[in-house]
């Protein structure tokens, strides 16, 4: 016999909580909606002041030799990063059991 409390979800149980897919994929829509999305900030070298001494007009630079640039994080990384997410806080999920759809109440 089916427990059926089991199946209920109140507003306290649900608060804080979204249904989400299991992956990011270009089928489910992640792919197009988070690409692009994320950055980071990385400190480089300029390669001509670095290698010919520091230039206060260089344009990357300004004379500095280090520069800070923004780059987009990576589609897989984005993808990894999720993952992970999943596995540490997404909660696991018992097979579906065949319900009488007659149980259910709307409301």
């Amino acid at each position: 016999m089916t427990d059926p409390q089991r199946f209920k979800i109140d507003s306290a149980n649900r608060r804080g909580y979204a249904l989400m897919p299991r992956e990011l994929t270009a089928e489910n829509g992640a792919k197009t909606a988070l690409s692009g999305e994320f950055f980071e900030e990385i400190e480089l070298t300029c390669s001509a002041c670095g290698y010919y001494g520091s230039n206060d007009d260089c344009e990357l630079c300004g004379g500095e030799i280090a520069y800070t640039q923004r780059v987009a994080i990576s589609w897989s990384t984005v993808k990894r990063i999720y993952a992970a997410a999943i596995e540490v806080v997404g909660k696991p999920t018992k097979p579906a059991e065949k319900l009488d759809p007659m149980s259910f109440r709307v409301g």
